[in-house]
Order: structure tokens, then sequence, then C-alpha cells
């Protein structure tokens, strides 16, 4: 029986004098449980559980951009999911929110709501509601696609890097929940690109990459999950200590750490600036980061809940060996008994400029190969060993 079990009231004080004993630092033990909910974000929260969790690719929400709550209605396509966007789907969506605005405008010059339409509308913005109010909401309209089968696949994905993420967030001394972030980001797909260049689950730029990573014409650990995540818990870890409450730090990871600075200090708590700031980059996006975080965590954690029973991709089990002297990758892959497909998924930082043998794999990279049932790092060889730097001189 475990310690929580026989004395559950005790067991918070025993961890916490157990983590005194160990030398951890205190302030770990409450991060772990400093990721804050607030009232006032609970629709917003709701309306990304539904949109992760709920409704499909072939189903779409027309909303208010700053209410949440305010839904005017979920529409369907009747093409196949990759054609969503379709044009056709674009000028259904247009002549959708075109009626709503029509309503509004109606409601807004004083006439009782006559269809079944115009008093549900009516109703989304409770009793006796300003005209003011009506009419500003026509141009507050959204709409957003359903994410359900690209949120299933990412919950697939994650399964061969959660473990290990989560271990190096605890390593880091942060909250391990943190790991459910790259739902947010990429879909946990380590190949994703942004339409402005960031790049793999944590989706750094290139300059931010260029802070704690290498990204050359040879290398690019913004594509490689376990590396890219050292530099995102470096990267939160310095959020946290400026900002000093997660959900700005997380936050500040979309709007930029100056930016939630700028944000704190005109309104303070993460609250107010939720309910108030009107920077000039404080946009849907940004206000909306933290709400799709916490929905994201939920809807992953109980995935059983939203899709079934699903197979989880496998733990990515590989052993580093150094690499002394720049080398083809040919060579490494001839040498471990690899093929091409498999140095390629071990080693995701490898740009195709050294996959395709233009340039030979850097001297000091830790080269990836499956691991050993006895453990053991394997030895690259003498013939490994031979390269020189010179043969890199030498590539056409």
């Amino acid at each position: 029986m475990t310690l929580a079990r026989q004395f559950p009231w005790r067991y918070p004080l025993l961890l916490l004098l157990s983590l005194m004993a160990l030398g951890q630092p205190l302030a770990g033990y409450a991060q772990a449980e400093a990721l804050p909910n607030y009232a006032c974000i609970a629709p917003n929260v709701l309306f990304w559980k539904n949109i992760y969790g709920r409704y499909s690719l072939a189903q779409g929400v027309i909303h208010d951009k700053d209410d949440l709550s305010v839904i005017y209605e979920v529409v369907s396509f009747a093409a196949p999911q990759w054609q969503v966007l379709s044009s056709g789907n674009k000028a259904m969506v247009e002549q959708t929110k075109a009626r709503y605005r029509a309503i509004l405008k109606t409601l807004a010059a004083g006439r009782a709501p006559m269809t079944a339409d115009e008093k549900r509308v009516l109703a989304l913005f409770g009793p006796n509601p300003k005209p003011q109010a009506l009419l500003a909401a026509r141009g507050n309209m959204r709409f957003q696609l359903g994410q359900k089968e690209r949120f299933r696949e990412g919950v697939i994905r994650s399964g061969a890097y959660l473990e290990s993420i989560r271990r190096i967030f605890a390593d880091h001394n942060l909250p391990a929940d943190l790991c459910y972030l790259p739902h947010v980001e990429s879909s946990y797909d380590y190949r994703a690109y942004s339409k402005s260049g960031a790049a793999g689950i944590w989706q750094f730029t290139r300059d931010t990459g260029r802070r704690y990573l290498v990204v050359n014409n040879s290398l690019d650990e913004r594509l490689d999950p376990l590396r890219a995540t050292e530099a995102a818990a470096l990267f939160l870890k310095n959020n946290y200590k400026v900002l000093g409450d997660w959900s700005m730090a997380i936050t500040a990871y979309n709007h930029g750490t100056t930016g939630m600075c700028n944000a704190r200090k005109k309104k303070g708590c993460y609250e107010t600036i939720f309910k108030e700031f009107d920077g000039q980059r404080f946009g849907f996006a940004s206000r909306n980061f933290y709400s799709e975080f916490l929905a994201a965590r939920e809807v992953a954690k109980n995935y059983r809940q939203y899709f079934g029973p699903l197979q989880l991709a496998r733990p990515v089990r590989t052993q580093p060996v150094r690499i002394t002297n720049f080398t083809p990758v040919r060579d490494l892959a001839r040498h471990f008994g690899l093929t091409m497909d498999t140095v390629r998924q071990l080693n995701p930082a490898l740009r195709d400029s050294v996959l395709l043998g233009r340039k030979l794999v850097p001297k000091g990279y830790q080269f990836h190969i499956p691991a050993t049932s006895n453990g053991q790092l394997a030895n690259p060889g003498s013939k490994v060993a031979s390269q020189t730097r010179a043969a890199l001189h030498r590539q056409p």
C-alpha cells in the first residue's frame, strides 16, 4: 500500500520533506501544480476542447472572436475532408456569416425576433442587449475549422516521444504537463513547417532556434523532437523566471517574452490581460494560446474519451554515437547496418544536404542508432574514424 493511501492527508508533507532531503528545489514542487485555470477563460477552454475533440475537419464553427461562448452555427461540408477549404466551401462560410450579420442588423434595429434563428441569436447576448453590442458583433464573426482528426493523429504520434519529453521537463524542474504544448503548436509532427518558417514540434523560428540549437546548412535541430524539447525547456524556464506565472509564461511562447512583459506592466495579472489588454500584436492567437493549451492537455490526457482506444506510436529507443570526424552518411549507414530510411527516422536533425551526400555528417554530431539489447554503445569502427574534415571540401 502506498503512503498516499495509508496517510492521504500527510502525503503532500511527506513529499515535501522528501524533496528537502534530496536537495530538490521546493519551487519545482510548487510549479508542478501551478498551471492555473481561470473562470474568465472557461468558455475559451471549452471551445477549444470541442475543436480538438468533437468537430471534424468536415465541420467548422462560426463564432464571435472575442466571446467564444457565442456560437452562431456549426456548419458541415459535404465535400471530402481535403476539400473543406475549397472555394465553394469558403463561399458557403461567407454566405452563412452574411445571414447572421443580417439577423444582427435586424435585431439591433429594435424589431422583435420572428424566426427561430433570430430568437436563438438574440438569446446569445443575454437579456436586453444594447443595439451597439449587436451591431459591433456583426464585424466580430470568425470561422474555426474542426481539428478532431488532426489532433487524434497528433496523440498517436506523441507516443513516440511523450515519455522522454516528460522526463526532460522533470529534469529541468518544470511542470511535466508542458509536454502537451506541442499539440497546439504542431500536432506533434516533427516535420511541421509554418508559413513563417517555424519548424518542428515546438515550432521554433530560425532566429529563436539558433539561440539554443544548431540550425545551419547541415543540421536543423529544431526538427529533432528531443533536442528541441531541451531548447523549449530553457525557453519556457526563462519565460517563467521573467514573468513569474505559468499562464503568462506559456502565452509568451506565442506572443513573445517582451510582449508579455509589456502586457503585465500595463495590466498586471493574466486575468486582466486576457480581459482587457489590446496590444497591437495581442490578437486572437495570443489571447487564446493558454486556453488552447489547457484544452489540448485535457483532450490528450483523456484521449480515449474523445477518440476511443488508440494504438500510440511506440517510444523511440536509440543510442547516440559521437562522430569523431566528418563522415559520409552512407558510410555510417553501412557500418551500422541501417537503411537510409532508418537513418532519416532516427536522425531528423540531418538536413537533405547530408542525407543526399552533398555534405558530410558534422564532426561531433551525436548519430543515433537503434538501442542495442545489452545497452552498450556500438563502436563506429576505424572506417568512420578515418574520415577527415578535408573530405568536406571535396564534395561537389
